[in-house]
C-alpha cells in the first residue's frame, strides 16, 4: 500500500484481482521477473519475485512528505527460508535523480533483512539491518516506511503478524525531488 496522508491512498494491490500475470503486468509492467502466484499470497494472490529485475508500477506517482503530509509504503515480501542469498525488495525512487529508498531482504554479512537510504534523512546509500542476528526463515514479513518532513520510520512486522519486531529511525530532511518510481523485485544494481 503507498498512501499520502492517511485518508489518501494512492496503490493498494492486494494482487487478487489478477487472473493470469499478463493481467498484473498491464498495471506491473513486463520488463520484471515477477510473475502472478494464484496460491501462495498473504492470505491469497501474490507476485512471485525471485530477485533481479524489478517490476515497476505503471502508474503515475509523484510524492513528497511535507508538514502536513506524510507518504507511507507498506509491502509484505515473503522469505522462503531456504537461502542466506535472497535479494527482494520493494522500493520508492525519482527516475531522474535521488532519493532512493528500499527495504527488504539483501544478504549481506551485517544482516538479512535491510534498509537504504539515499539523498534524503542523512542517508548515504549503505544497506542498514534491522539486526544483525536475524537469518533467513520461511514467513511473511511486512516492512512499512512512514515519511514525513523531519524523519523516516521504518519497521519490520516478522511474521506479518501484526507486531512490530524492529524499527529504523532516519532524522533529517526528505529529497526536494519527488519519489516518481514504486518498484517490487530486486534492488537497485544488483
Amino acid at each position: 500500500v503507498l498512501q499520502r496522508a492517511a485518508a489518501q491512498v494512492i496503490v493498494n494491490d492486494t494482487f487478487e484481482s489478477y487472473a493470469t500475470t499478463a493481467d498484473m503486468q498491464a498495471n506491473w509492467g513486463s520488463a520484471g521477473l515477477g510473475t502472478l502466484s494464484l496460491t501462495a499470497g498473504n492470505p491469497g494472490q501474490s507476485m512471485a519475485h525471485p530477485g533481479g529485475a524489478d517490476n515497476i508500477w505503471a502508474g503515475t506517482i509523484s510524492l513528497t512528505p511535507d508538514a502536513t503530509h506524510n507518504v507511507v509504503l507498506t509491502g509484505d515480501l515473503y522469505d522462503d527460508g531456504t537461502s542466506s542469498n535472497k535479494r527482494l525488495t520493494i522500493g520508492l525512487r525519482n527516475t531522474s535523480a535521488a532519493p532512493l529508498f528500499e527495504m527488504g531482504e539483501y544478504n549481506t554479512p551485517a544482516g538479512m533483512y535491510l534498509v537504504r537510504v539515499l539523498s534524503m534523512y542523512g542517508g548515504t546509500g549503505a544497506w542498514t539491518p534491522f539486526s544483525s542476528t536475524l537469518s533467513s526463515t520461511a514467513r511473511w514479513n511486512r516492512y512499512q516506511a512512514t515519511f514525513s518532513a523531519t524523519s523516516l520510520v521504518v519497521t519490520l512486522d516478522l511474521g506479518a503478524d501484526g507486531t512490530v519486531d524492529y524499527t529504523q529511525t532516519f532524522t533529517g530532511s526528505p529529497s526536494a525531488n519527488a519519489f516518481n518510481q514504486l518498484r517490487l523485485g530486486g534492488p537497485s544494481g544488483n
